[in-house]
């Protein structure tokens, strides 16, 4: 299974168009740090107004700051892009350029196949997470250094905090927590586009797919009267790392979101090895 694993991370790793969100999170950060610099953080300044004051607000802006103001956009729009373009070149990709029929000319256990495909996917996941933690925290520090207390913006999320402090340490464990967390959130959606490309025999449609459930889940998931279903919906479980910065974690809500992501995982998976095991490969 390891050398199946292998191959599929080498084929991968050389399609040019894998590489794309590489620099577009860097323009990301980039125009991020732009934005800091015009804005002389009037905005953080304004939203706290009411709730408390600092007499030097500037100092809690260092490169830690500049990171985790990048961790959601990073991980709500542009992973979920990535992994719906990786995920669903797979297979439909393969199939589309007719290298999938070659490989399998040679008798292949076809769910050992989607097994190997769907560990690599992971791994890939995991692997452009920690670069762009770890970018995010780099460019940061280079452009504004650290400070001694981290001052974690918690304001319109929902969690019944609006800012918790803590040391460098603990904000950066908090942090690679969360993008621990958002590596198997993302995976979800990669499983639901991965079938999608067993279903599919051109790339495109199955991209498209998953990133329109993603979106509708997510715009269902501000509706008022969603309330039942809001905590269920695959945008609102691969978001809910933000749980993990509150300074008493509520684990209970954090094993559901868990367990609600696993079962997606599994679920599509599954289906993905029983589609894939009935196609006709063209």
């Amino acid at each position: 299974m390891l050398r199946e694993i292998w191959f599929e991370i080498r084929k991968i790793a050389v399609q040019k168009k894998n590489y794309v969100m590489l620099f577009g999170h860097l323009f990301f950060l980039i125009l991020c740090y732009v934005c800091f610099k015009t804005s002389n953080f009037r905005f953080f300044e304004r939203e706290m107004a009411d709730t408390i004051k600092f007499d030097n607000f500037q100092r809690f802006v260092d490169g830690l700051f500049f990171a985790r103001v990048g961790l959601v956009p990073t991980f709500v729009i542009l992973m979920p892009i990535f992994i719906c373009t990786l995920a669903g070149d797979m297979v439909a990709g393969e199939i589309q350029d007719g290298s999938l029929k070659m490989y399998m000319a040679r008798p292949r256990s076809r769910t050992r196949i989607i097994l190997a495909k769907l560990s690599a996917i992971y791994l890939v996941n995991l692997l452009y997470c920690l670069y762009f933690a770890v970018a995010a925290i780099v460019i940061g520090i280079c452009l504004r250094g650290y400070s001694s207390s981290q001052l974690i913006y918690l304001h319109g999320l929902g969690l019944g905090s609006e800012m918790v402090l803590m040391s460098p340490a603990q904000a950066l464990t908090c942090y690679f927590m969360t993008v621990l967390y958002y590596s198997i959130s993302i995976m979800a959606l990669g499983s639901i586009a991965f079938f999608f490309s067993t279903i599919f025999d051109r790339m495109s449609g199955a991209m498209v797919s998953a990133i329109t459930i993603y979106f509708v889940c997510y715009i269902v998931e501000k509706l008022p009267f969603a309330d039942k279903i809001e905590p269920y919906l695959l945008s609102k479980v691969m978001n809910g790392g933000s749980l993990l910065w509150l300074p008493d974690i509520p684990y209970g809500r954090m094993v559901t979101n868990l367990s609600t992501l696993f079962i997606y995982i599994a679920f599509f998976s599954m289906l993905s090895i029983i589609n894939f095991n009935i196609k006709d490969i063209k």
